[in-house]
């Protein structure tokens, strides 16, 4: 299955590092959500993202969403306007 990434962004917060990558595929998007920890440990989170619904709830749940706001209205507005 080949993607193309079409959006990337990181913050610092605290001692963590939150980076968020938004892929165009032949069927859809794929949004991933990765943390370092300060001990360089990390998780990674992927949603196949079919529908706007899907997105939100993904965005809402984000307990690092006062410091990721931004990344998730320009993904988004790229979601919206098909890019």
């Amino acid at each position: 299955m080949a993607k193309t990434l079409i959006f990337e962004r990181s913050a610092n917060v605290d001692a963590e590092q939150v980076e968020m990558k938004l892929f165009k595929m032949s069927r859809g998007y794929l949004l991933e959500r990765r943390i370092v920890e300060k001990d360089a440990s990390a998780s990674v989170q992927v949603l196949l993202i079919k529908s706007l619904a899907d997105f939100d709830r993904f965005a809402n749940a984000d307990p690092y969403s006062s410091h990721t706001t931004l990344f998730y209205n320009e993904v988004r507005r790229r979601l919206t306007d098909g890019e």
